[in-house]
Parts: C-alpha cells; sequence; structure tokens
C-alpha cells in the first residue's frame, strides 16, 4: 500500500502543492500491490472553501481519467496546524540539507500542535538568539484607511495583552498571540554568538504562513497510473480551478512504525454515511463481519450476554448467522435505535461495509447527552464456503468479540 500526501490551494489565481510518499505497509507480493492501493492526499485550501468543493475537483478528475480506476472518494477536514506540520515535516526532509549549503540560515514558522494561538520559530542554529520580534498585523474588515498595525514582542516583556515569546529549547522560540489576532508578516533580530566567533547580527523577515482550512482526501482502491489522475487535477480543461503543482512521490518517504498493534482508521463519515474498515485477522478466513454499533456500555453487556446465552445451547453458535440477519441493519443509523447488524464484506484491504447515518441527531445527542452515545461494539467473523456452511468463527475471545471504536466521537464532531 502506497500513502500519498498532497496539498493545494484552491483559488482562481494560486494554487499550490507537495506530495510525499508514506510507506504504511509491507506487501508480500508485487502482483498484490498492483491490485490496488489507497492514496491519502492532504490538501490545503483557502479559508471559505468546503469540504464539497475540494471532492468536487476530484470527481470531475475521475471522470476524465481511462487508465487510471479510482473507486470511491472521502473527504473529512483535518485540523490546518496538521497540514501545516506534515508540510513542516516534508520541507525540511526535501531541502533541509540543499537549504543550510546554499542559503545559509533559515528560521521555519509552524504552529505549535495541541497549543491554541502558539507558534513555534527554529532559527536552525543553537547559538542563534531572538531579540525581539516584529508583527505586522492586518486590518480588519471593518476598519477603512490607515496604516497596518505592528506590535512589539520581546522575551523579557511587557508585551501587549495576549503577546508572548519564551525560549523553548536551543535555537527553538514558541511566540504566543491572541486568538483574534490577524498577521500578514513577522519581523525578527537574531543574534549569532557560540562564544568563540566574533558576534553577528541577521535580519530575518517571513510572510506568515498561510494556514486556511485543511482536508484528507482519501482515494479508495486506486488501480493502474495514478499519474494519469494526477495530471488531470492539474489540467485547467479538465478541471475547474486545478491544482497547479504536486511534487513527486518518489523525492521522500515518511515512515510510520509503533511498539503496539495500530489497527488504523476503522470508522469515517462523508457525505451522510459511515463507511467501516476492519483489517482481516490472522490464521482464520472469514468471508465477512458482521458489526453491533454504537453500543454504551450498559447496551454491551445485554447484547453480548443474549448472545452468549444462544450460543452456550447445545450447538448454538449455529444459530448466530439467522440471529444476526434477522436483526440486520435496514435503516440509518440513528439515536435510540441504531441500525442494526451491518455487514462488512471481505474485499481485497480487509472488510467494508457502508451505513447511512443520521448525523445531525448524532451530533444533538452527542452535544445534550454524551453518556448515552456509546462508542462500543460488537463483532462476529462469519465463514461460508458454499451452501449451508454459514458458521460463526471462534476467536481468542470466543464467538462474539467486544471492541471500541475510539474513532466515532472525533468522526461525528468533525462530520458536515
Amino acid at each position: 500500500m502506497q500513502w500519498f500526501f498532497s496539498g493545494g490551494r484552491y483559488s482562481p489565481s494560486t494554487v499550490w502543492g507537495f506530495v510525499v510518499g508514506l510507506a504504511a505497509a509491507c506487501i508480500a507480493t508485487q502482483a498484490a500491490a498492483v491490485e490496488s492501493r489507497v492514496i491519502y492526499m492532504v490538501i490545503q485550501a483557502e479559508p471559505e472553501t468546503t469540504g464539497a468543493e475540494v471532492k468536487d475537483k476530484f470527481t470531475q478528475a475521475v471522470k476524465k481519467i481511462e487508465r487510471c480506476n479510482v473507486k470511491d472518494v472521502f473527504v473529512e477536514p483535518i485540523d490546518p496546524q496538521t497540514f501545516t506540520m506534515l508540510r513542516g515535516i516534508l520541507q525540511r526532509g526535501l531541502d533541509g540539507a540543499r537549504q543550510q549549503q546554499s542559503s545559509g540560515p533559515s528560521a521555519l514558522i509552524r504552529p505549535v500542535v495541541g497549543a491554541d494561538s502558539g507558534w513555534s520559530i527554529d532559527l536552525g542554529g543553537a547559538f542563534e538568539f531572538i531579540e525581539s520580534v516584529t508583527l505586522t498585523l492586518a486590518r480588519r474588515a471593518h476598519e477603512n484607511g490607515g496604516e497596518e498595525q505592528q506590535v512589539l514582542v520581546t522575551g523579557p516583556g511587557p508585551n501587549p495583552d495576549g503577546y508572548a515569546l519564551r525560549l523553548h529549547s536551543p535555537g527553538r522560540y514558541v511566540l504566543t498571540l491572541p486568538k483574534d489576532s490577524n498577521p500578514r508578516s513577522i519581523g525578527f533580530d537574531v543574534i549569532v554568538d557560540d562564544g568563540q566567533a566574533e558576534i553577528r547580527k541577521r535580519r530575518v523577515d517571513h510572510a506568515w504562513p498561510s494556514v486556511g482550512r485543511a482536508y484528507l482526501v482519501t482515494l479508495m482502491d486506486v488501480v493502474g497510473d495514478e499519474s494519469e489522475l494526477f495530471a488531470t487535477l492539474q489540467d485547467p480543461a479538465k478541471v475547474s480551478n486545478p491544482i497547479r503543482e504536486i511534487q513527486g512521490a518518489t523525492n521522500a518517504s515518511l515512515m510510520v512504525a509503533s511498539f503496539v498493534e495500530v489497527l488504523g482508521n476503522r470508522l469515517r463519515i462523508q457525505n451522510g454515511q459511515v463507511t467501516f474498515s476492519f483489517p482481516k485477522p490472522q490464521e482464520v478466513n472469514p468471508k465477512r463481519l458482521w458489526l453491533l454499533f454504537p453500543l454504551t456500555a450498559e447496551d454491551l453487556n445485554k447484547e453480548k450476554k443474549a448472545l452468549e446465552a444462544v450460543v452456550a445451547e447445545p450447538e448454538g453458535f449455529m444459530r448466530l448467522p439467522e440471529i444476526i440477519r434477522a436483526n440486520a441493519a435496514n435503516a440509518r443509523l440513528a439515536p435510540g435505535r441504531g441500525a442494526g447488524w451491518v455487514e462488512l464484506p471481505l474485499g481485497s484491504s480487509g472488510f467494508t461495509g457502508v451505513v447511512d447515518i443520521d448525523v445531525a441527531a448524532w451530533k444533538s445527542r452527542l452535544q445534550s447527552s454524551p453518556r448515552t452515545v456509546g462508542d462500543n461494539a460488537l463483532l462476529v467473523y462469519e465463514f461460508e464456503d458454499g451452501p449451508d456452511t454459514l458458521r460463526p468463527l471462534k476467536m481468542t475471545d470466543g464467538y462474539v468479540v467486544t471492541d471500541r471504536i475510539a474513532e466515532w466521537f472525533p468522526a461525528l464532531r468533525s462530520a458536515e
């Protein structure tokens, strides 16, 4: 599986982007690699650009390509800080050594992840120190005429309300701004003093990083030459407001590793539907996975005890497929009743199933009565190898497996 990150500004005049390959898994054979891939693209857009507009660009491109097939396109909002952080990682990976050799010291400004209104300034050297920072603020919409406001911020202070500058680590500072500030540019004076050579000073001026909105675009089951898709996305004759530049994914790789088992994103909400994705367990060969979700802790215990009572009967496990199908999902996933058991057939990348969801009702319930919105699930893996062979698979935890889908609440909160 090969993952791509791409960023692009959508506006009538300015579009830019980047791509980085993310090696997420090892493919056992070359044949498996060419069957289908999942491509992830991280998109930066103008503040007013909606997820529907972003998806429309990709829908236009997918309809006009011939050598590449894309099964589905999902678009979901992400924190703009995440986009900026990924862009910073890529720029350091691709350009770090070259910039140090050819252009001398630089300063990288990016949001501090997890800290509201905090910005990191990386000077690039442990013996570099900021004397003061000057911010140029844009005029507010109701202000007419006059010059843009400038704010001076120093480490010792005193500083205007909401502004602060502190040393984080050698060569790195954290600048804090009021939440309603709107900088257009930043400048600061840097002292270079390693205790040996003569003290030097340099001036650094930067346009303020543009963040805007950010989206994660997931292209499912991509087969063929994805370069045709990228070329179409950049063709103004085929796509309105196209992406103007996409760097080749072969230029950099970002690898994900973990000391713990990672199941990936098993739930995604998009366009009034929730998509469930689960990996195939080892050592068994199920035909499908049945999922009962979402359940509170009380619901989980009640439903599991009822099913375990059936299994405890003589040959009771053989009745599970019939019981599940009698309560299979036949309506939207909604508060109070759920949707019943959801079928997730086995595909090339694991078990995947889609069901309609009442997003507005769930978000309202989550806000008014969060304790009644659970994120627990029951799973039953099912074997089938011909007529009259439906059998639940006995896993380590038994025929009925309990699970918790932690992605549920964040996906609800960010769903449009």
